[in-house]
């Protein structure tokens, strides 16, 4: 019973500390272009990875807030360009949390590897390699179906991206 308590309270404790280490995202400005900067891109890193850390949480307020944020600061950047091509309107056709998912594999994607900035080929894949394994982690609790589940087939494969059909655009 002791280890137990142990284990809930040492639990608690690093998910609060990791809590702190997030921004308040509503109150970063990203208006203008002049607001974009190393700072916000780092913002916007967090809140990929957070929103990647956790399963699909609209009620809580922290997951909520990272997701608008990242949002908006997609639509927003100056330096960076996502688009939402056929690939991806074909994942979220019926689940808009793996609409966010997916956003938040490209933002990871390119902040994190910034020689694939031109490479939208290599962007997109990496994008949808985070997104396999964040659906097929069980505690995420991603429906897998449809486009998704064809992708992690490829994938399984060694063929997501002939799949993608990157190696030939």
């Amino acid at each position: 019973m002791k280890r137990i308590s142990c284990i809930v309270s040492l639990s608690l404790t690093f998910l609060f500390v990791k809590a702190q280490d997030l921004p308040n995202f509503r109150y970063i400005r990203i208006v203008d272009a002049s607001d974009f900067n190393e700072s916000t891109d780092k913002a916007a890193l967090q809140a990929a990875d957070y929103i990647l850390s956790i399963p699909p949480s609209p009620k809580n307020k922290t997951w909520a807030s990272a997701s608008d944020y990242l949002l908006n600061w997609m639509a927003g950047t100056p330096k960076y360009t996502f688009t939402l091509d056929e690939t991806g309107a074909a994942l979220i056709k019926k689940d808009a949390n793996i609409m966010l998912a997916y956003m938040s594999t490209l933002v990871k994607s390119q902040l994190e590897d910034t020689s694939s900035i031109p490479n939208t080929k290599k962007v997109k894949l990496n994008a949808i390699k985070k997104l396999i394994a964040y659906a097929n982690n069980p505690s995420n609790g991603i429906k897998i179906s449809g486009e998704l589940k064809k992708m992690i087939e490829a994938n399984n494969k060694g063929e997501l991206e002939a799949y993608l059909k990157l190696k030939n655009e």
